[in-house]
């Protein structure tokens, strides 16, 4: 987990947009070493997440979850975070975006997650929350 360290006070995983020509598994691998400093060398696909905002249509968006243990190095600061270890039973969920509290666990108990979350993004209030079953569904 860690802390945007520019503009969101919420602890966030890491994550990024796609460059030219990747893979969203490759994406996936670069941003974790971009923004933690950690060389994973292999991520599994755990679900996707859909993100619609009512006042800010513009900045919907859609997000590839994925989890790995396959991977090397030392935690460090970036210009976009603060990086941090933190023990899955202490996960700080009044510290991150209220979608984090309905998908992470599933995901941490390995379920894979598909959802559609609607949020009000000049208050950041989550205004609903639609579970499917498959990403054919989003």
């Amino acid at each position: 987990m860690q802390e945007d360290a520019n503009t969101n006070p919420c602890l966030i995983a890491p994550g990024g947009k796609l460059e030219e020509g990747e893979t969203i598994d490759q994406c996936a691998i670069r941003e974790v070493k971009e923004e933690v400093g950690l060389t994973v060398h292999s991520v599994e696909a755990r679900g996707v997440l859909d993100f619609y905002f009512v006042d800010s249509p513009s900045s919907n968006l859609r997000c590839h979850v994925f989890q790995t243990t396959n991977f090397e190095g030392d935690l460090v600061e970036s210009y976009e975070m603060r990086p941090e270890w933190i023990n899955i039973a202490d996960i700080p969920y009044d510290k991150m975006w209220h979608d984090d509290s309905i998908w992470l666990p599933q995901m941490l108990e390995g379920q894979k997650v598909y959802y559609r979350f609607y949020f009000d993004l000049s208050s950041g209030k989550c205004l609903k929350e639609e579970r499917v079953y498959s990403e054919a569904e989003l």
